[in-house]
């Protein structure tokens, strides 16, 4: 009877096992034996790669000119208001003339009375001269009179450039973008009157690229620029020249200038 009990005890032993490792290989079979690998296709296509390049930097100009006048005055006339278009040479403004023209009359009447006094002068001593027998003290008499009058004409043609300086032109073909003294009646100094020009052929963006990334730039190359003020525009440019040097006082980045393609934004 006892040999009978541990059979049975062994069998349901073995049918235990069974059942235990039954249920281990049901629960760790793997899903791929039942179902097909799934393997998904692509097309190779040929594109291009682009790099994206985030820096700091400011729209200016190559052809800029800041005009003022050279002496202090009474703003007399003002011919360009902002955002006007001006030719090579055009007037801008001038300064009030009238006491210049009151000094180039006076420094001209003093140019005659001392012409007159060089030619009385030189009468005075004609027959000496014509004798041949010039003394020192004669040399230095007629001498005296040849520089009083050079120094007259200097004074009349320095009035007669004061009365042209009064005028300020453009000196390039441009648009007008500043005007620090828009209205006549006002006395100004040269600081205080800046008329600000800039050929708009001629803008370009200047960036400040960290030296990590400027590695990867070439001169002539393509690109697409995106402002802070204009995120769904984009502007079509040309790097035209990456400086050799870092940009004074920051450190590792480098002056990239980027010309305009085309000025209207896509």
């Amino acid at each position: 009877m006892k040999l009978f009990l541990n059979k049975r005890r062994l069998i349901i032993i073995i049918i235990l096992l069974l059942v235990t490792a039954g249920v281990v290989f049901a629960v760790s079979r793997p899903d791929s034996v039942s179902k097909k690998e799934e393997i998904e296709t692509v097309e190779v296509k040929k594109g291009d790669l682009s790099l994206t390049v985030s820096a700091s930097g400011q729209i200016d100009a190559q052809e800029k000119a800041q005009v003022r006048f050279q002496t202090s005055g009474q703003l007399a006339w003002v011919g360009v208001n902002e955002g006007d278009t001006v030719k090579k040479w055009q007037a801008l403004a001038s300064l009030d003339k009238r006491e210049l023209e009151k000094r180039l009359e006076k420094e001209l009447n003093d140019f005659m009375t001392q012409k007159w006094t060089f030619d009385q002068t030189h009468d005075d001593y004609q027959e000496e001269k014509d004798n041949a027998v010039i003394t020192k003290e004669i040399e230095r008499i007629l001498d005296k009179a040849q520089f009083a009058l050079s120094n007259q004409v200097i004074a009349v043609e320095l009035v007669d450039l004061a009365i042209k300086y009064a005028t300020i032109y453009s000196p390039i073909d441009g648009i007008v973008t500043q005007i620090d003294s828009p209205l006549p009646g006002v006395n100004i100094t040269p600081a205080q009157a800046t008329f600000t020009v800039i050929n708009p052929n001629s803008l370009y963006f200047s960036l400040a690229v960290d030296e990590i990334e400027v590695v990867s730039l070439s001169e002539g190359q393509e690109a697409k620029i995106s402002l802070d003020a204009f995120p769904d525009q984009t502007f079509s440019a040309q790097i035209d020249q990456i400086s050799f040097t870092p940009l004074s006082g920051q450190g590792t980045k480098y002056q990239v200038k980027l010309k305009l393609i085309d000025s209207a934004p896509s």
